[in-house]
């Protein structure tokens, strides 16, 4: 009677371990569809309820690596479409979402499929978060994988595209050349002002970009100073006012890879051709010299920085 009990307590258990495998295969196959359909819709509830569902399968299956990667693409998204109305919210998303991708690779960083979903989504990141070398890693791998050539031709063009993107340029040791020969070499100090512009951006919000932007700027050498001004004919416009002690800091700058990587992430957007996750770059940038006038300006309060004045 004992073995009788023994062996249908071993059959139940070895029934209840199967039920509950298609359950989640079930709940995973369920999230791939809402994913999918988020990813043609762009809506943030449609990526709420992908990412509720493959929390589901995570609850049953902590270690499941594929349900990871793809509840973090669809946090990564939520906080997209989050960023034109709130930052903190945005910001909470793209963590929890790097945190499962990157936790996704530590259990299977030979998952094809996780390393190419981590590799795209890093990246189309904005160089500020530092993810560029992660996905040039990841899309390495992916490319030597032998799976690679099987996979959808569409599917392998956007993999090679992102590559291209993710890998710096090689190392130009050449001279720099003069990009403002119209100011002599020992004007100090010299204005450059620039005007960026944002789809989509109401006027009492600064973009995350441009946040960034100008937390890099005050640390470059030769800078005295910046302002930032938003036009009221033109919603979305920023005006970028900067003081440089004299051309060669500025020239410095231009070739400096902060403004390079700015560059890079601008062209896209300008030429109508967003990435897949961060579409909301700028439309417009433009670029203006001046010489300041003797004594600055003031505005109410002093407009123009200490030590930028022309005596």
């Amino acid at each position: 009677m004992v073995r009788v009990v023994s062996v249908l307590c071993a059959c139940l258990l070895v029934w209840s371990a199967s039920s509950a495998q298609v359950v989640t295969t079930d709940l995973f196959n369920e999230g791939l569809r809402q994913l999918t359909a988020a990813r043609s819709t762009r809506n943030d509830a449609d990526y709420s309820a992908a990412e509720h569902t493959f929390s589901l399968v995570l609850k049953a299956s902590a270690s499941n690596a594929q349900a990871l990667v793809y509840r973090g693409e669809a946090r990564i998204m939520r906080g997209v479409l989050a960023l034109p109305s709130s930052l903190q919210t945005a910001t909470r998303h793209f963590e929890t979402g790097i945190s499962d991708m990157d936790r996704a690779v530590a259990l299977a960083p030979d998952d094809l499929s996780v390393r190419i979903t981590r590799g795209l989504a890093y990246g189309e990141f904005p160089d500020y978060y530092n993810k560029r070398q992660v996905a040039r890693q990841d899309l390495e791998l992916v490319l030597r994988h032998p799976h690679f050539p099987n996979l959808p031709e569409g599917l392998r063009a956007h993999i090679m595209r992102v590559f291209r993107r993710a890998t710096p340029p090689p190392a130009d040791d050449s001279p720099r050349a003069d990009r403002f020969p119209g100011f002599g070499a020992g004007l100090s100090p010299i204005l450059a002002v620039a005007s960026v512009t944002f789809e989509r951006v109401r006027p009492s919000e600064m973009p995350v970009w441009l946040h960034t932007m100008m937390d890099e700027l005050h640390q470059s050498p030769g800078m005295l100073g910046a302002h930032t001004a938003t036009s009221f004919e033109h919603p979305g416009m920023f005006l970028i006012f900067t003081w440089w002690k004299n051309k060669q800091a500025l020239n410095a700058f231009y070739y400096s890879e902060a403004h390079q990587s700015w560059m890079r992430q601008r062209a896209p957007a300008v030429t109508g051709t967003g990435t897949t996750y961060f579409e909301s770059g700028p439309s417009q940038v433009g670029t203006e010299l001046f010489s300041p006038l003797p004594g600055g300006i003031r505005c109410g309060r002093r407009f123009t920085p200490d030590g930028a004045s022309v005596k």
